[in-house]
This record gives structure tokens, sequence and C-alpha cells, in this order.
């Protein structure tokens, strides 16, 4: 399929993928390298962008054909990326309590309606959010969840990609008063925590290695590595 540039220029966005799993995938991208082991490469948003296929890549290919060389075609990706899906960082107790497929109120709001068949949807709805919302008032009491927040953007699509806006990362650091932790949960959506909060940092590194390991689809993986955004040198790095 042809794409002409002036017709989907409003449609690219950037993403974060790994360097390692992600090898084949790059070989043909428009990609530079992002982090230690990501890569950010650009691509087209389509009418199914909510769906994991809803993109197409930007290939060396494309970009040459266009008239651009790889890094300002990615600085084009960036900026539209940051124009139609923006940033947005979220608490993990809205995370939980969102309609996203996996989070608590979705899981219990299918149990409830395999349960009770027959029930009506508004009903359904908030039994759920009551179950849900109880649960994770439970859980934020002992697992240290209120520390913990997410980003993303409206959309959860390549919401990782959050990590090249330099402001948005600013901002969080200045509202904390601190540093911070990354964890790459997905291409989609990165877990941060406010360093004053943090005890043991294996504790981080077993917390994103039990996700890859047991939650993770493979086609969602980002990273194995623990990252820290410094304040004071506004760098993020490895750790």
């Amino acid at each position: 399929m042809e794409f002409e540039y002036e017709r989907i220029r409003y449609a690219l966005a950037c993403k974060l993928v790994n360097v390692r799993t992600d090898m084949r995938y790059l070989r043909k991208a428009a990609f530079e390298p992002a982090f230690a082991d990501m890569a950010l490469t650009a691509c087209i948003l389509t009418r199914n962008v909510r769906k994991e296929d809803g993109y197409v890549p930007v290939t060396k290919a494309m970009a040459e054909k266009w008239g651009f060389e790889t890094d300002q075609i990615l600085d084009i990706a960036k900026h539209n990326m940051f124009r139609i899906l923006p940033p947005k960082i979220y608490s993990m107790k809205d995370v939980m309590l969102s309609d996203q497929e996996g989070s608590v109120y979705h899981k219990v709001e299918t149990m409830l309606s395999k349960r009770y068949p027959g029930t009506d949807a508004v009903s359904l709805k908030k039994a759920a959010m009551h179950i849900a919302s109880q649960l994770c008032e439970k859980y934020e009491k002992h697992s240290g969840m209120a520390q913990m927040w997410v980003m993303s953007n409206k959309d959860w699509i390549f919401g990782a990609s959050g990590l090249m806006n330099s402001r948005a990362l600013q901002t969080f650091a200045l509202k904390h008063e601190c540093s911070f932790y990354i964890l790459p949960s997905s291409i989609h959506e990165v877990i941060l925590l406010p360093e004053k909060y943090v005890t043991s940092t294996d504790k981080l590194r077993d917390m994103l290695a039990f996700a890859n390991t047991t939650a993770m689809e493979k086609k969602r993986f980002l990273s194995d590595c623990v990252y820290y955004y410094d304040m004071e040198k506004l760098e993020i790095r490895c750790l």
C-alpha cells in the first residue's frame, strides 16, 4: 500500500520498542536509539488505533521517498504524537477502576455479567464499581499503590513514548519534589514511582520481572530494565 505524506502527516505518531526483542522490526523501520534497551520508531495511526494492529510502521524507505532523513521524520512523529495524544498521568487507583481491559473494575464487571445474566447494564456497572473500589482500598493500604502513577495517554496506545516528552517528566518531578523511578510496564504505559517513597530498587526489579513473565503479552513487552529520572540532571538512565 502506498502512503502519500501529505495525506498521512497528521496521523504520524511514535512508538518505543525493545531493541533486542524487536530486532526484526527495526531492520526496516525508521528509528533511533532512545534509552539503554529501547528505540524510538515512527508509525502511522489508522482508524483502528485502539486495536493492537491499528498502525502501520514507517520504514526507512518510506521516509526517504517522502524526502526526509530518519531523524527528521521522527521529530515530526514526536511533535504530532504529543499534539494528538499528549502524555497523561493517572493514579494507580484510577487505572484499576477504569474500564480498560484487565483493570480490576473490568474483571469484576465481566465476572458479574456471567454470574448474573440478564441484569440491566446500569445496575451491573454500579455494583462492579462498588466492589472494585472496596478491593482497591484494601489493596492500597498494603501494597503502596498510593505512591504509584501511570503515564500513558487518553487512548492508551503507545503511551510509553511519553518518556520522550521532557516537559511531562519535569512536571511530574517538580510536583513530587524529587527524582523518580520508571517501570516500563509495556509499550502502552509506564509506571512512575517518586524516589522518596521507594525503599528498595531490588523490589522494583522484582515487580517488573514478575509483570513481564506473568502478565505481559510478548507483543506489548518494552523492557526488563528499571529506569531512573534524575530531576537535577534532567536525564533518564537505566539502573
